[in-house]
């Protein structure tokens, strides 16, 4: 019995001799050398550093995403502002296409133009009946004798087509000028009553019938009181049909005789002054 006792007792602290070398072992594996510690402890000090200073690129980036983004927003502000300042210039420059250039020739021809679109307007008028509808002028910027202000006469009895006035003959001119002298004369009647007109010449250059459209032009404003119209000329037509006149007659030795209504008898123009009227 006492054997048996032993040998189990034997046996039990066999067993926790083995137990005990297990556990030692366990725990062995389990905690560090000391050489393994002061690894770890280089390797958590290296860490460590990594970290701040990842932390200290994440806040400079940070800082730079900021700033980015404030020049985004800055961006985005010129963009709306040159945009805008884009579309000033594109007006502008149409205008500059219109009546801009250095010398102001543009704009005075487009300021003029203007006025001369009215005065054709008006001077239609008259044009139209004394050339039985043939003739009408326009206003056309773009054409070649717009920069001596000429305007563009409308041909109806060619289809419309447009002519320049200098391929005009010289008793069309004379109309075409006649119609705009009228014209004139109404333009601005608002605040300047024209009320008389003289005409110098360019009779001599129309044919029997379109002197005779062009007088009765005139005799109907003058019958009508709405002007009183002078005529300067030596051509015989307009001497016989016009009731009152004032002729000058060549005298010799440089005068003239005067005579007509309202003139003082015997009166004489002196031909040394060289009047405009020399040779008539």
């Amino acid at each position: 019995m006492k054997f048996e006792l032993i040998k189990k007792v034997r046996v039990r602290l066999n067993t926790r001799k083995a137990d005990w070398s297990r556990r030692q072992a366990e725990f062995t594996k389990r905690t560090p050398s000391s050489r393994t510690a002061d690894v770890v402890a280089e390797e958590l000090s290296a860490k460590e550093t990594e970290c701040k200073n990842q932390n200290e690129a994440a806040l400079r980036l940070e800082g730079e995403l900021n700033s980015d983004t404030k020049r985004r927003e800055a961006a985005a502000s010129i963009a709306a502002e040159f945009e805008k300042l884009c579309c000033d210039a594109e007006r502008w420059k149409k205008l500059d296409a219109e009546i801009g250039g250095e010398n102001g020739d543009r704009f005075k021809l487009y300021a003029q133009g203007i006025t001369l679109a009215q005065l054709v307007d008006i001077g239609n008028e008259y044009l139209g009946p004394m050339t039985n509808g043939r003739y009408e002028m326009i206003w056309d910027a773009e054409s070649r004798d717009a920069a001596q202000l000429l305007p563009t006469i409308v041909d109806r009895r060619a289809g419309g087509e447009r002519r320049p006035v200098t391929n005009l003959s010289g008793g069309e001119r004379f109309q075409v000028s006649l119609s705009l002298a009228l014209g004139l004369s109404r333009l601005n009647a608002g605040s300047l009553n024209v009320e008389t007109l003289f005409l110098d010449e360019g009779f001599g250059t129309l044919d029997e019938q379109t002197l005779d459209v062009s007088i009765s032009t005139l005799e109907n404003l003058q019958r009508d009181g709405s002007k009183t119209i002078g005529i300067i000329s030596h051509v015989k037509e307009l001497y016989e049909r016009i009731p009152v006149k004032i002729v000058v007659a060549k005298k010799g030795n440089g005068q003239s005789t005067i005579s007509g209504p309202g003139v003082t008898e015997g009166a004489t123009s002196d031909r040394s002054r060289k009047s405009r009227k020399e040779g008539r």
